[in-house]
């Protein structure tokens, strides 16, 4: 019963978006002109747009609140309590998935991505996190749960609005490369989000020159090389894991194999001092 009425919502939830018209992106691969955060909070007035695009804000805006038990106030009907967060994070992730070209194509959008979706994530997303001993199972369960939801939203905004939050992606990114050296579940769920970036070159590309090639002008953090370090140190953590469980990892041969595989030999060594190439211009990391 329960997947039924999740699917009819779902479908509902689309109905609603399906009806906006949005502008079709350029023919020649361009994005929507970029508007300054001034431009952006300028016209962020719900009551600018036509009645199709205000129940799309409304709902959308209804999804945020009751992703953090808050009561909604478009669907004043709506019994929230009977509506888990992690439904509502379910349905912003296929918001933001499916209708992105509408984000890009009113700013009133956009506002609500900077000042609701990432303030959600800011507030819920946190390296310091963790599953407290104290907690019963079903507790650790829901947690689990909320930040598996939540980091699948931080992926979809890292693929597909990096480009109008620079700012808020470069913490969000800071906070999964902390989850590298976190616990266990921290690991695996940061893992599979960095997964999704890493395997796309022009997401890397891109993360590169928004962060670090300009690191020294505008101060940003490097990210892309603290993002491979933190990798290169996980993976070397697991070899060195794998390998104490077949041998004995007092012995002398153990020793110098550990050793070829610390950090100071992936990385930090100057002969083999990994880096990244900008227009034939090489970026040491």
């Amino acid at each position: 019963m329960n997947h039924t009425a999740s699917a009819i919502i779902r479908q509902a939830v689309c109905t609603v978006l399906d009806r906006i018209d949005a502008p079709v992106p350029p023919a020649n691969g361009l994005v929507y002109p970029h508007r300054s955060e001034h431009q952006q909070r300028k016209y962020n007035n719900i009551e600018d747009l036509d009645e199709f695009g205000q129940d799309g804000c409304r709902l959308f805006l209804d999804l945020c609140l009751m992703s953090c038990g808050d009561e909604p106030k478009w669907m004043v009907t709506l019994d929230s309590d009977s509506v888990h967060p992690s439904f509502c994070l379910e349905m912003m992730e296929v918001v933001l998935n499916q209708y992105s070209e509408i984000f890009f194509a009113f700013p009133q959008f956009i506002f609500m991505l900077k000042e609701n979706v990432c303030n959600i994530v800011i507030k819920n997303f946190s390296p310091k996190w963790n599953l407290q001993t104290q907690l019963s199972i079903e507790a650790k369960v829901e947690h689990y749960v909320i930040a598996t939801k939540i980091l699948k939203v931080v992926a979809i905004m890292l693929e597909r609005y990096n480009s109008v939050l620079k700012t808020e992606s470069e913490i969000f990114l800071s906070f999964l490369i902390k989850f590298l050296s976190g616990e266990q579940w921290q690991q695996a769920i940061a893992v599979e989000v960095l997964h999704k970036i890493c395997w796309k070159p022009r997401q890397l590309r891109d993360i590169c020159q928004q962060y670090d090639l300009q690191n020294k002008s505008n101060g940003s953090t490097p990210v892309f090389q603290e993002l491979i370090n933190a990798l290169a140190s996980l993976t070397s953590a697991k070899f060195h894991r794998l390998y104490r469980n077949k041998e004995d990892p007092e012995s002398p041969s153990d020793a110098e194999i550990l050793d070829e595989l610390s950090i100071s030999k992936l990385i930090l060594n100057s002969e083999t001092q990994g880096g990244t190439k900008y227009y034939y211009l090489e970026v040491p990391l």
